[in-house]
């Protein structure tokens, strides 16, 4: 669903799933995010891992709580941004 919405629209895309606690942070280009820095620089605040490029990337989380704060952060960020 996120390559769709992205392969269609200039959009940041964020979702996350709380049945396996994993997360994707992608655009198609035109964003100025680099979504794998991103998870990189705060992943481990959230005892999350994963990765990506400056495009696309995802996460897994030990715990929905993790997962939901994380989440919450980068909404943040980016909303705000």
């Amino acid at each position: 669903m996120a390559a769709r919405l992205t392969a269609e629209h200039d959009l940041l895309v964020l979702f996350a799933t709380t049945a396996d606690n994993k997360i994707i942070l992608t655009h198609n280009g035109t964003q100025a995010v680099a979504c794998g820095t991103f998870f990189k620089e705060n992943l481990g605040s959230f005892q999350g891992k994963g990765g990506g490029s400056n495009q696309s990337a995802q996460a897994a989380f030990p715990s929905r709580e993790d997962l939901l704060n994380f989440f919450e952060m980068a909404q943040r960020q980016f909303v705000q941004g």
